[in-house]
């Protein structure tokens, strides 16, 4: 493994959706390829992104899908990721409009190297498939995304496949990338997926201190959340909010404008 002195350069993008918009969140950096744990070796650039969705309404596949790409496309262009780049989705592609298997589609036909982690709304689906809290999950944007897939829905095996091959984190010598956030105290190897993709304020307001940066999504906020050991970057783009690309280790934040309006 890498000392920290390996990654030359980072930076993230976020953007946080409601139940009109899914979301973006990503991260790029220099530092090394992935192996099957989620952490990183020696020798690549990567790119860490989570949360594309869609707005809710009647519009076609490919208008519904140009409000989310066209920002996230300006934010690339401005970080300008070479072909060696790799791209990681942090979670939630579904459950936020009737377009998710459109976008489950989009998102895995994407070119280049690209690894993608679990969201709450991806563990819910999959707990949903498993019989476990169905009514949760259909309370959260699950029947519209079942209907997506078809009356009855059938899920095509790729996309079983993609869901079910989700990584819970990304980690890396100077950073932790997850969705949510990380139990505190808890040693990565034993921290549950619950956690992972569901917490919220026992991990950001957590009065101690983390072992390395956390990079985290799942929670929106006005502005970015900027300390030296986590960084908060959903900002509300469709609160009214904006889309946010977080270079580090300098930790400049570039953004473009949200989607929607709303609270922000």
């Amino acid at each position: 493994m890498p000392d920290s002195s390996a990654i030359r350069n980072v930076a993230v993008i976020g953007h946080r959706g409601t139940g009109k918009t899914s979301l973006v969140e990503a991260l790029l950096f220099q530092a090394g390829a992935t192996n099957r744990l989620g952490t990183i070796e020696q020798g690549a650039t990567v790119i860490l992104a989570s949360h594309l969705g869609r707005p809710k309404g009647k519009a076609s596949p490919r208008a519904s899908l140009a409000p989310v790409a066209k920002r996230l496309q300006r934010l690339l262009d401005k970080i300008g990721p070479g072909p060696g780049d790799e791209l990681v989705f942090i979670g939630d592609y579904i459950d936020r409009g009737p377009q998710s298997r459109e976008v489950v589609e989009f998102v895995r036909g994407l070119p280049g190297r690209i690894t993608f982690l679990i969201g709450n709304h991806e563990k819910m689906l999959l707990d949903y498939l498993e019989g476990k809290q169905q009514a949760l999950y259909l309370l959260n944007g699950g029947e519209e995304t079942l209907r997506s897939y078809g009356e009855p829905p059938v899920i095509p095996e790729p996309h079983l496949t993609f869901f079910k091959n989700l990584r819970p984190y990304y980690d890396t010598p100077g950073f932790l990338l997850v969705h949510a956030g990380i139990r505190p105290l808890v040693p990565l190897d034993r921290q549950t997926l619950e956690d992972l993709v569901w917490i919220r304020h026992e991990f950001f307001q957590f009065i101690g201190r983390f072992e390395k940066p956390v990079v985290f999504g799942h929670t929106p906020m006005r502005e970015v959340l900027m300390r030296e050991d986590r960084i908060g970057i959903d900002t509300g783009c469709v609160y009214g909010g904006k889309l946010t690309c977080l270079k580090l280790p300098d930790r400049e934040v570039i953004q473009v404008r949200g989607l929607g309006r709303g609270f922000f």
